[in-house]
This record gives structure tokens, C-alpha cells and sequence, in this order.
């Protein structure tokens, strides 16, 4: 309010008054206010909480072998890591994926794949006219629609065959022309970019070479030759020098030809394994910290935190923990304690790195499928997944495979978002109303106390004027 008393007619504070009485009478607004406050901060915590479930959802699935939906199991491995070493990187390097399996390949690289090149004879120059108006030059290539140019009444260069062929719209990419000046002369390449016969270029035209020569110099060019190799003394030949489908899960990249053969040892990578167990257990224990800050009891402050007590918190943290410790009978392996994984006495994971490879070098597919599961059993980090997902969903996608079609439900902490926004909502909507009906409070107050100060004033005034009559007049 602009208008202030200050209590001149009567002699009393009644701004201090009127201050006094809207506190009283503003308190339930402020315990209101106070609730939303803590119902803001909770919903801010569990968005927090939110993140950090979806964290570790995430660090289950990439270990669970399972696929996107967590009912099936996964095209690709998931857990286990193997890494390929070769006895000469310089001839054969390789790499191996989820999908391989330890041991060793013997590999002899007889002849390399090589492109096809077809080369023109040397022109005096680049950019001068070679090519007269009706000319045609036809390109062939692995099997695709051909390169087909008829040359305009204006003719062409060298330079100018180079740009039509790479522009023709029918070149994926499988030719590439180029002008280089051989130092005699400048001659136009016309190269295949994919190695093996069936990628072999030819070149048709009717365009004249040099001194009225045939235009391709067939000594200069280069026919496409398969990769030829030995594997366990057998005689494979591919189209290219990169090889995945011969050795199941392990890729070699021929680099040389070689007298002997090349060994390729493939093994468990148990660093990776190792590391990806640690994500997990990271995801986990963030989890553990974040709810043991938000819901203990301070002895030294004397505060519990702002979701102590909260029944969706504890049950979140009952329905994670179950999902961890439950058994998992998977011979002879049954939980995570088996695979070097252990809870300690606060809660938290730690992976005994020791132990994980012991028992990877014993039956690493046992440690898959503890995590995993097996056909329609789930493993820890396959059934951690599900019950996170129940809890972090929070779009209403539709649920694979179900008959008749259905969508899940919103998960827990979203409904749980969703319940504290309406609350928060409607608690500022009596904010709205209890303010408004202060401030009609405060200014009947002030038009109480100024009819008061008024009619005070006016008392004193009366009073005034009967005590001047009253009084004795003294006389000289």
C-alpha cells in the first residue's frame, strides 16, 4: 500500500500495528509457500535421481546381451570383447569382434587385390582440343549402368573427358578419371575405386589417340586382380584386402604378400570386459550416494534430507537392490559375487579384476550369461534393465511383439513427477488467492486505522476546544 499512517492523531504505531496483524494472518501463506518450496526441491531431486537410474539402466543394457527392447537377445555381443594380434602387422593385421572365438589362424597372403586402370595415350596438352563434336567414350563397371558421354559440337580436352566422366550422373563412385602429365606427355586415368575382377573398368570410344594412334595405351593400364591367400593351408581368394567373412567375428586387412604364413592369435580382451563391468558398477554406486544424501538423518545438523522417509524413494531403492542380489542360477555360476563383483558394507560395487579373469579363462560364457540370462531367463544386468525401464519410461512406446498391441505404462519417477507438478500447481493457485486476499486485508486495515486516526483526531480536537473553555481565565 502507498498510503502510510503513522499514528499522529492517536499517538500509536499503527503501521507497526497493521504489520503485526497481516504477519498473524500471512502465516498460513507462508507454510504454503514453504510446501512448495520443499515439493520443488523434491521434484528437482528426483528428475536428479531420474538421470542417474536411466545411467545405470544404460550401463546394464550395454553388457546384458540382450537387444533395444530387452526381450530377445542381441544381434551383436554385447560383453564379451575379443582382441586379434598378428605376428606381422606389416602383412596381416586384424581385429576381432564380440562374435569371434579364441585361437589362432595361420595366414599366407599369395597376391593382394588390386583396381583396375585403363590409361590414354600422351597428349601435347591438357586443355587442348582431343575429342572432335560426336565423339563418344563409354565407361564399363562392375556390372553397373555405364558411363555413356557423347562429346558436343565445341569438342573436348583431356581436361574436360576428366570432368564429364566424374559428374556422369550414372558414377557412384566406383570411377574416378584424373589427368596426370607422365613428363612426356598428359595422359587421362580412368580408375576403378573397388579391387577384385568383378570390378574390372572397361573403356570403349571412338575418339583418335595421339598422332592418330589408338587413344588407350593398353601397356600402361592395369587389369584388377582378386586377393589370393592360404589358411590353414587352403587356397581362398576374395575381391578385396579387407577379409570378415572368412575367419567368423575377425576382420584381417592384408597389407603384403608373404613366403610364410602370418599368425593371428584371437583372445579375450579381459581389460575391455573389465571396463565395461566398471561402468556398471560406477552407474550403480552414483545411485547408492545420491539416495543415502537425500534420505539420511544429519546427526551432527540434526536434518534428515529432503526425501527422507519418501515411500517411492524406498522402494525404488528396495526393488534395485533385489534385482542385484537376487540369485541367478546359471551354472556353475549364480549371482555377480561369482564373476568378481561384490557388494560392500555400504552398498556399494566393486569388481575384483583378479577374480573376473580368472573366471573369464575359465568359461567366459558363463560370465555372460549371468548378467545376460539365458533364452527366457534373465541375468542381473537383463532383469536390472527391465525393472529400471518400469521405473525411468517414460514415453508410452508400445511394447514389442504384444498381443493384442499395448504400450507400458509411465514409469514410477515420471508419475511421481507428474503428481508433484499438479500439487505444486495447485498449491500456487490458494498462493494467488490467499495474496489477493491479504492485500483486500491489508487496505481494510489501513481504512480501519485511519477512520480510528481520524476520529482520534478529532476527540483530541474537542477535547481541546472544552478545555479552553473550562479553564479559569486569570485576571490582572
Amino acid at each position: 500500500m502507498g498510503l502510510r499512517l503513522g499514528g499522529l492523531g492517536s499517538g500509536i504505531d499503527t503501521e507497526a500495528l497493521i504489520q503485526a496483524i497481516l504477519t498473524a494472518e500471512r502465516r498460513p501463506l507462508v507454510l504454503v509457500q514453504d510446501r512448495v518450496k520443499q515439493l520443488e526441491t523434491q521434484r528437482s531431486l528426483f528428475t536428479e535421481l531420474s538421470t542417474k537410474l536411466t545411467a545405470l539402466r544404460d550401463a546394464a543394457t550395454a553388457i546384458d546381451n540382450r537387444g533395444v527392447a530387452i526381450s530377445g537377445p542381441s544381434l551383436d555381443e554385447e560383453l564379451l570383447a575379443f582382441k586379434a594380434t598378428s605376428s606381422d602387422e606389416n602383412l596381416v593385421r586384424a581385429t576381432a569382434n564380440g562374435s569371434a572365438s579364441p585361437g589362432a589362424v595361420s595366414v599366407r597372403v599369395i597376391n593382394l587385390a588390386s583396381t583396375a586402370r585403363r590409361v590414354s595415350g600422351g597428349f601435347a596438352s591438357d586443355t587442348a582440343v582431343v575429342a572432335n563434336a560426336g565423339d563418344a567414350l563409354g565407361i564399363a563397371f562392375g556390372g553397373a549402368a555405364p558411363i555413356s558421354i557423347t562429346v558436343g559440337a565445341a569438342g573436348a580436352s583431356l581436361v574436360d573427358l576428366r570432368a564429364a566422366i566424374n559428374a556422369d550422373p550414372n558414377n557412384d563412385g566406383s570411377v574416378r578419371a584424373s589427368v596426370v602429365f607422365d613428363g612426356t606427355g598428359y595422359r587421362l586415368l580412368v580408375n576403378g575405386t573397388n579391387a577384385g575382377v568383378a570390378n574390372d573398368v572397361t573403356v570403349t570410344t571412338t575418339i583418335a589417340g595421339p598422332g592418330g594412334a589408338a587413344f588407350l595405351d593398353a601397356a600402361a593400364g592395369q587389369d584388377p586382380a582378386d586377393a589370393r591367400l592360404e589358411v590353414f593351408g587352403l587356397s581362398v581368394t576374395r575381391g578385396s584386402n579387407t577379409i570378415s567373412d572368412l575367419v567368423p567375428g575377425v576382420t584381417l586387412d592384408l597389407r603384403g604378400t608373404s613366403a610364410s604364413p602370418v599368425n593371428v592369435q584371437v583372445e579375450l580382451d579381459d581389460e575391455t570386459v573389465a571396463v565395461k563391468l566398471d561402468t556398471f558398477t560406477k552407474a550403480y554406486n552414483e545411485v547408492v550416494d545420491f539416495i543415502k544424501k537425500q534420505a539420511s538423518f544429519d546427526p551432527t545438523t540434526k536434518k534428515a534430507g529432503p526425501l527422507a522417509g519418501d515411500g517411492v524413494l524406498r522402494s525404488i531403492q528396495l526393488d534395485v537392490r533385489r534385482k542385484l542380489i537376487a540369485p541367478y542360477a546359471f551354472a556353475p555360476l549364480n549371482g555377480l559375487a561369482d564373476i568378481g563383483v561384490s557388494l560392500d558394507k555400504e552398498g556399494k560395487l566393486s569388481v575384483d579384476r583378479a577374480k573376473l579373469k580368472a573366471v573369464l579363462a575359465t568359461d567366459s560364457r558363463a560370465v555372460r550369461q549371468v548378467l545376460g540370462g539365458s533364452g527366457a531367463l534373465g541375468g542381473v544386468a537383463s532383469e536390472l534393465a527391465l525393472k529400471l525401464n518400469e521405473i525411468v519410461q517414460s514415453k508410452l512406446d508400445p511394447i514389442p511383439n504384444s498381443t493384442p498391441p499395448k504400450s507400458r505404462e509411465i514409469g514410477l519417477l515420471p508419475a511421481r513427477g507428474i503428481a508433484l507438478t499438479d500439487r505444486i500447481k495447485d498449491l500456487k493457485d490458494q498462493i494467488t488467492v490467499m495474496e489477493a486476499r491479504l492485500e483486500k486485508r491489508e487496505k481494510s486495515l489501513v481504512l480501519q486505522f485511519s477512520h480510528l486516526e481520524s476520529l482520534l483526531a478529532q476527540l483530541r480536537k474537542q477535547g481541546n476546544s472544552l478545555s479552553g473553555i473550562t479553564t479559569p481565565t486569570s485576571r490582572g
